[in-house]
C-alpha cells in the first residue's frame, strides 16, 4: 500500500576511522542505497543456511562456500546471503558481495529488486 523498500548500506568495519569499501550489506529505511550492482558480469546469488539449527552441522555452510568459490571460478559475480555472522560462508573473500539479511522469501526478493 505505502511501497516502502529498503535501501543497503555497506558496512563499515573501521568504524568511520578510515574510508573504507566493503562489499558487506545490510539493509535499512532511508533515500540513499549504497548497493551499487555491477552490469558488466553474471551474477548468481547463493542462500546461507541462516542460524544454526539442531541437525544441521557445518556441511550445508561448507556447501555455500564452495558452490560460491565454483562460481567465482568460472566469472560470476557471486552474492552470499545469509544472517549468520558465525559462519565461513560470511568471511570477506568467499563471494564478491555479501548480504547479511534473514534467509526468508520477502528479504530476498528485496535483494534481487
Amino acid at each position: 500500500q505505502y511501497d516502502l523498500h529498503p535501501v543497503y548500506k555497506r558496512v563499515d568495519t573501521c568504524a568511520a576511522e578510515f574510508a573504507t569499501d566493503t562489499a558487506y550489506m545490510y539493509s535499512t529505511y532511508e533515500d540513499e542505497c549504497e548497493a551499487n550492482p555491477s552490469v558488466d558480469r553474471d551474477k548468481i546469488m547463493v542462500l546461507g543456511g541462516g542460524p544454526n539449527r539442531i541437525g544441521q552441522g557445518i556441511e550445508f555452510d561448507y556447501c555455500c562456500v564452495h558452490a560460491s568459490l565454483a562460481l567465482r571460478e568460472d566469472g560470476y559475480e557471486t552474492i552470499m546471503v545469509n544472517c549468520n555472522p558465525e559462519t565461513v560462508s560470511t568471511d570477506y573473500d568467499t563471494s564478491d558481495r555479501l548480504y547479511f539479511e534473514p534467509v526468508t522469501l520477502e528479504d530476498v526478493l528485496e535483494i534481487v529488486r
